[in-house]
């Protein structure tokens, strides 16, 4: 009988465990570009936030995000903001022509906004296309660095 209960003790675990990491991928439609790795798009007819997972595109604005990233990259805030309109473009360069996506996710934040990976229709993963273009960084939570 613990033998048994511990089989399904572990099968109900590992089911629990699949469908936390289980993506949902689905078909968007874009609808605006908010910044370097925020868009708003309609997600099963309704529109949603989305925050590309994983990376940081600075700030197109002073607010209290973008004076940290000013000290945590040794930035000034002009540059940073500078840097955040650029990578604000890039994105707008990348999907004037690609306004149906594709979405991987399975979380959200504490705004309420998807977290998850874009891609384009040919495969291309948006998310890492920024990475490249620069004006992003990897994803820091700030309030888990020694700079807060």
């Amino acid at each position: 009988m613990k033998q048994f209960r511990n089989v399904l003790f572990l099968v109900i675990t590992l089911m629990v465990y699949v469908n936390i990491c289980k993506a949902e991928e689905t078909s968007i439609i874009l609808t605006k570009i908010s910044d370097g790795d925020t868009i708003k798009a309609l997600v099963d007819g309704k529109e949603e936030k989305i925050r590309l997972l994983d990376i940081d595109c600075y700030e197109t604005q002073k607010i209290p995000r973008a004076i940290w990233q000013s000290e945590y990259y040794h930035l000034s805030i002009g540059d940073v903001i500078k840097k955040g309109l650029y990578s604000k473009q890039r994105l707008e360069d990348l999907l004037k022509h690609h306004k149906e996506l594709t979405l991987k996710w399975n979380k959200r934040d504490k705004y309420k906004r998807i977290l998850g990976e874009v891609y384009l229709d040919d495969g291309t993963s948006i998310n890492k296309y920024m990475l490249e273009q620069g004006g992003c960084e990897r994803y820091i939570d700030r309030h888990q660095s020694k700079w807060t």
